[in-house]
């Protein structure tokens, strides 16, 4: 009888950590306060709920200790949400052979509770160790094979991102001035920014509908790199998003 009860009750605490996992699929960020009003928790509870998914790496909180954030075991669930939905698969056989006509290395991004996931790289045989590694989380504001995923991203959510660094209004208008720069282009190039003495090229992948759906990459050395060089590794990236993105099934691209 008792060991009912107990399997009941601990089913009732699955349930409740499912329902706060659940609230990020309306809303970037959580506090207690935020919990026992939506999910209707007494504050022990939620507290409870919020402590053990945090403590377990499915939450992070901040340093001042008030907003939570979906954690890296969370992100690495979505991680495999994605590769199970085909992007990679689709992205394949367009970054083999970006790979192959620029010597490069080339990495696929896609956007998880705006931060950068890394779901596929591949590396040229003289493998640079590049930073990014498949299953990463990175900078979304940080790196060509990043900042399309925000520029693209719709302005308000972009805007909250921005506000939540907490970095000076000098630096936060920057960033913004930034943004709007590789929107309007279409793609970001970014020399030595997480790497010293490395180069990144990334355009924006468009999916169903035309939503953003990821962001395809090329990285190598910045050093001696010529503009007649730098064009075709610019056409040549272009043209893989172009076709991740049409085989995806956008319309623009």
């Amino acid at each position: 009888m008792n060991g009912g009860r107990e399997k009941q009750k601990g089913l009732q605490t699955v349930e409740r950590a499912l329902e706060v996992l659940y609230l990020f699929r309306e809303y970037e960020e959580i506090t207690l306060s935020f919990v026992t009003e939506k999910l209707g928790m007494c504050p022990a509870v939620a507290y409870r709920l919020l402590y053990t998914l945090t403590d377990s790496g499915f939450l992070r909180m901040e340093k001042a200790g008030k907003r939570y954030y979906l954690g890296e075991k969370s992100l690495l669930l979505g991680y495999r949400a994605i590769r199970s939905q085909g992007l990679g698969q689709t992205a394949y056989p367009a970054m083999q052979t970006l790979k192959s006509n620029c010597g490069l290395d080339v990495f696929l991004t896609v956007r998880v509770d705006m931060q950068s996931l890394c779901v596929e790289k591949l590396d040229v045989e003289d493998d640079l160790q590049l930073s990014m590694k498949v299953g990463g989380v990175y900078p979304i504001h940080k790196g060509a094979s990043n900042r399309p995923l925000l520029a693209f991203t719709e302005e308000e959510e972009r805007e909250a991102y921005c506000t939540s660094l907490g970095i000076p209004e000098v630096e936060r208008q920057k960033l913004r001035k930034e943004m709007e720069m590789v929107k309007k282009r279409g793609y970001d190039y970014t020399r030595g920014l997480l790497s010293p003495g490395l180069f990144a090229i990334g355009f924006p992948v468009f999916g169903l509908r035309d939503r953003l759906a990821g962001c395809v990459s090329i990285g190598g050395y910045s050093a001696g790199m010529k503009e007649e060089l730098f064009d075709f590794y610019l056409k040549e990236t272009a043209r893989a998003a172009a076709e991740i993105s049409r085989l995806s099934g956008a319309e623009i691209f």
